[in-house]
């Protein structure tokens, strides 16, 4: 046998094996150049990557304790590519390498350098597997709260998205990108967006959860005929009633009725609110949505007052109408001398519609007082046994 084929037995799988297991740096170096380096076959160079990142795999799979060691091992591999190109031609296994090495960064909590490898690897060979690395981005940027990192990509995915949707064969990476990037939106307190994406995955996918997102989101939303649309259409599928306390929630608010200070506690426990921003972004959510109800059925009222029924200062409260109405979003006008707020109502609406809004308003008022006597005295409440 010649030198060559000597070296090839000596470099056996279960050599490489061996070397990994040591986790010897310098004698992992001196094998990969030796076995990767210099011109080879690019059929041999290939097969010799697979075994690499094969034993590399099992290493790790086999203890968590070698990954650190799996990443600095693959990157020489890596390197040793970007420096001479002795393995360029091996594109599939390299490109399998980059992909295990931004997983094995996940597990040791680099984000960043697993995001670097990511992009990297863009644009890939076809548009599947580009979304798929695209929607990892997100979900790292997603995991550091690195938003402008997910919102660059989310441009870059959108186009793939559109020209994927209608393929059956990539319809769980649709699908899986459609779920990422309203978590970034929902994360970025963007909930219209967040409710936009989350309701085009429920119409792909039917499933509950899916429209459970995209019911919390657009509750969320700023108030609007939109919004009132999207929840009115939500209450009527089929599948709402299997959201439990959160459909009851719902139909209050697509009717839409006040919202209470007992169905923002409930509605909290389902959103999932972990900061007290995410909480005052729920609670503006609720006082739109109400300021909304008011203005269908008040004509003028005070702002002090109106504060006090929405449950917020007279200052916010003032904020919180000079921006919905520069918005176009509530027709009114505020009269800073007098505080006093005169709503615009439409003119063919007729005095019978607005009486049975303004009874409806009065009958909401009336239970938020039920609700609150009841929650101080028990006692008081008719299904209470003695």
């Amino acid at each position: 046998m010649g030198g060559r084929e000597t070296g090839d037995i000596e470099y056996t799988e279960a050599h490489v094996t061996s070397i990994a297991a040591s986790q010897e740096l310098d004698r992992w170096k001196a094998f990969i150049h030796k076995y990767l380096e210099g011109a080879v076959p690019s059929a041999t160079c290939a097969s010799r990557v697979a075994c690499v990142l094969r034993v590399l795999q099992e290493g790790v799979a086999a203890s968590p304790h070698f990954v650190p060691f799996a990443i600095e091992a693959g990157a020489l591999v890596l390197n040793i590519n970007r420096r001479s190109g002795s393995i360029g031609t091996a594109s599939n296994e390299l490109l399998a390498m980059r992909r295990s090495l931004a997983e094995w960064c996940v597990v040791a909590g680099d984000e960043c350098q697993a995001r670097r490898l990511w992009s990297s690897m863009l644009p890939a060979s076809d548009d599947v597997t580009s979304l798929q690395i695209a929607t990892m981005i997100i979900d790292s940027s997603l995991r550091t709260h690195d938003y402008m990192a997910a919102e660059s990509e989310c441009l870059r995915g959108v186009a793939l998205c559109r020209a994927l949707s209608a393929s059956p064969a990539a319809a769980d990476t649709v699908n899986h990108f459609l779920h990422s990037v309203g978590s970034i939106f929902a994360s970025r307190h963007r909930f219209t967006d967040a409710s936009q994406r989350f309701s085009e995955l429920y119409e792909r996918t039917h499933e509950v959860e899916h429209l459970r997102l995209a019911v919390i989101c657009t509750i969320q939303s700023d108030a609007c005929p939109t919004r009132t649309q999207r929840l009115r259409l939500y209450r009527r599928d089929k599948s709402a009633a299997s959201l439990g306390d959160l459909y009851n929630i719902l139909c209050r608010a697509a009717h839409p009725n006040m919202l209470r200070l007992c169905d923002l506690e409930r509605f909290l426990e389902h959103t999932g609110a972990s900061t007290d921003e995410d909480v005052a972004s729920v609670r503006k959510a609720f006082a739109q949505h109400n300021l909304e109800v008011i203005s269908k059925v008040y004509c003028n009222i005070r702002l002090a007052e109106l504060g006090r029924i929405l449950g917020v200062s007279a200052v916010e409260m003032e904020e919180l109408v000079a921006r919905m109405v520069s918005e176009r979003r509530l027709s009114a006008t505020l009269d800073q001398v007098t505080e006093i707020v005169t709503f615009d109502h439409e003119e063919n609406t007729s005095n019978v519609e607005r009486w049975n809004e303004k009874i409806g308003l009065i009958c909401d008022e009336l239970s938020c007082a039920v609700d609150l006597i009841v929650s101080r005295h028990p006692e008081q409440d008719e299904g209470h046994s003695s």
